[in-house]
């Protein structure tokens, strides 16, 4: 299913806009009808590939990344079954833990216990015991 809503979905980018959009429209409820018809897939696989290619078009730039993931997802629960999808989602997570954005962990804070000791990590506290760089009041 994932495979033919790409297909769908690069022969619309590569159409111009009007009849792209129709075509894929169009393309998208003839397939997922005709998959949950003849047996091949069922409402809910219909559902899921639809929203994952629906948010595919929300942040553009992070596509090539949504899109590897998925696959590697798809290919470890196709061959591992429940065990795999776990495996697969272990993979990510570890993967997003090692990045770093604007100079912090990508997981912050949840991912760095010691580096920040759960700081804001539920409610934002007080800015003079969070912040390293306010005086408290007694270092007046």
């Amino acid at each position: 299913m994932l495979f033919l809503f790409q297909i769908i979905r690069e022969a619309a980018v590569r159409l111009p806009q009007p009849l792209g959009s129709t075509l894929s429209i169009v393309g998208a409820l003839i397939l997922g009808d005709a998959a949950v018809r003849s047996g091949l897939a069922s409402q809910m696989t219909v559902v899921v590939v639809g929203i994952t290619s629906i948010s595919s078009y929300l942040i553009p730039k992070i596509y090539i990344g949504v899109f590897t993931w998925n696959i590697i997802l798809i290919i470890f629960s196709a061959v591992l079954g429940l065990p795999g999808f776990y495996t697969g989602f272990v993979l990510f997570v570890a993967h997003i833990a090692n990045l770093d954005s604007c100079g912090y962990p990508f997981l912050y804070p949840m991912g760095t216990k010691k580096s920040y000791k759960f700081k804001d990590y539920t409610y934002r506290g007080h800015l003079s015991k969070i912040s390293k760089n306010m005086l408290q009041k007694d270092d007046k």
